[in-house]
């Protein structure tokens, strides 16, 4: 599920970027590189079953500049507080 990338996992987009630079596809292919396959995003929207019903919590964050494989993204939590 979604929950294992929430989160900067350098060793995990390091892999990712391994593989897809390995399959050395070309540009006009669907999915060339992992960039392609995992776009960043500034949403979730968490759900816990409260009292019988559910109850919806919209979390809106910032993205962060830099390459999530290689570790050059400086992430700080005061980046994801707005």
């Amino acid at each position: 599920g979604f929950q294992v990338w929430f989160g900067a996992y350098v060793n995990s987009f390091g892999t990712l970027e391994g593989v897809y630079n390995s399959l050395n596809r070309p540009a006009s292919c669907a999915l060339a590189t992992w960039q392609h396959a995992f776009k960043p995003h500034s949403f979730i929207d968490l759900q816990e079953f409260i009292q019988n019903e559910w109850k919806t919590s919209p979390i809106y964050y910032t993205t962060v500049a830099g390459n999530t494989a290689d570790g050059s993204q400086e992430i700080y939590e005061c980046h994801f507080i707005t």
